[in-house]
């Protein structure tokens, strides 16, 4: 099957994300000039989730993941035009959620199969499922050469991948070998306890900010004036936190408020940020303390996923495994808050920043990288 085009797409909880690359006739290798996976920014599809996903009803689509990957594909076809004279044959990864059952990956592969799609890339030959925290790898492998530190993956590395999304957060275990230009994934651990994810920072903030704003307004405020504010915080709250992620700080006034908001400007420095959000950074814990289920924090995950580890595996005697790479995936990773908090908890040098390797985008441009690499 001679593949020169590859697909990836992202179906988030809350947006789902498309990319592409075009295959050369000498195939693929990391790093090689001819091959360049691009995210497509401009259509992205806002509102949208993978099946599974309870909260899809508030959504626009409403689940319907065939309508997701249609307007995706679709919007690659009158964007970017592969050939000129014929179309070409396509590979179609679609990433899924690392705690996802066989019913719902099976509903995703279903939801491909009945695309149906015109124009240049009606031509897809294949469609593979991929885990999502291994498109990440993959992209970060693929970034890796690049870096001023690259690792060196000829021995096998034990990588945490800690996924903080707007909908999720996941976190899982895996040890990592690259062999002949590929990448050799085993998986160790993965996290089926819940965690604060960027929703749930947003409603934290809006809180603050709507009983500051209460405190500060000489005016009384009913339930049901109360529920209407509080989208606005919410929006608020979640436009701050992506001005934060950039490294500025928040001077935008909420707007739309039938109250008088003259005398409310609210700023969020990052100082102020973490001192509402403290409660989900779990600061007291560290990597000896023990998983407590109960605790909803960001860290708790990470020590399910470590005692798991232990079983059926040996680390050489050690009480827990230790960590060689910590992969930072999801937009809320961007903020410099989440970060200094998992350098803190992991040993020095751990966590991987590296400028080449885009949080947001790693899932869906990892998944273009492991459609090149199946050719």
């Amino acid at each position: 099957m001679l593949i020169s085009c590859c697909l990836g797409i992202d179906l988030g909880t809350t947006n789902s994300t498309i990319a592409y690359g075009s295959i050369g006739q000498n195939g693929f290798n990391p790093g090689q000039n001819g091959f360049n996976p691009h995210r497509v920014n401009d259509i992205r599809v806002n509102g949208t989730g993978a099946p599974g996903v309870k909260s899809l009803s508030s959504y626009s689509y409403n689940g319907n993941v065939t309508k997701i990957l249609e307007d995706l594909i679709m919007g690659v076809n009158h964007r970017f035009q592969f050939l000129e004279e014929k179309p070409p044959s396509a590979r179609l990864v679609i990433t899924v959620p690392v705690c996802s059952g066989k019913r719902d990956d099976k509903q995703t592969a279903q939801a491909a199969e009945n695309v149906s799609i015109d124009g240049a890339l009606k031509n897809i030959q294949q469609i593979i499922l991929l885990s999502e925290p291994h498109a990440a790898l993959h992209y970060f492998w693929f970034c890796n050469s690049s870096t001023l530190n690259p690792i060196n993956f000829s021995e096998p590395k034990l990588c945490l991948v800690f996924d903080l999304g707007g909908g999720t957060l996941d976190v899982s275990l895996h040890e990592v070998s690259e062999n002949a230009g590929s990448l050799t994934i085993m998986d160790i651990a993965k996290s089926t306890c819940t965690g604060p994810c960027g929703d749930e920072f947003d409603k934290l903030v809006a809180e603050e900010l709507l009983q500051t704003y209460h405190s500060s307004c000489s005016e009384t405020f009913n339930d049901s004036e109360k529920k209407l504010l509080t989208p606005q915080f919410q929006k608020y709250a979640k436009e701050a936190k992506e001005q934060l992620g950039t490294g500025l700080s928040s001077q935008k006034t909420p707007s739309l408020f039938e109250k008088s908001l003259t005398s409310f400007s609210p700023t969020l420095l990052p100082d102020d940020y973490k001192k509402i959000i403290t409660p989900f950074l779990g600061d007291c814990l560290n990597l000896t303390s023990p998983y407590n289920k109960s605790s909803i924090d960001i860290i708790n995950p990470i020590l399910y996923v470590l005692e798991e580890a232990r079983k059926g595996h040996d680390f050489e005697g050690c009480d827990r495994p230790k960590v060689d790479v910590v992969l930072l995936n999801g937009g809320m990773t961007k903020l410099k808050i989440i970060r200094d908090r998992l350098e803190d908890f992991f040993d020095p040098g751990v966590v991987k920043q590296e400028a080449e390797f885009d949080p947001e985008g790693a899932v869906v441009m990892g998944a273009v990288v492991k459609g090149a690499l199946s050719v």
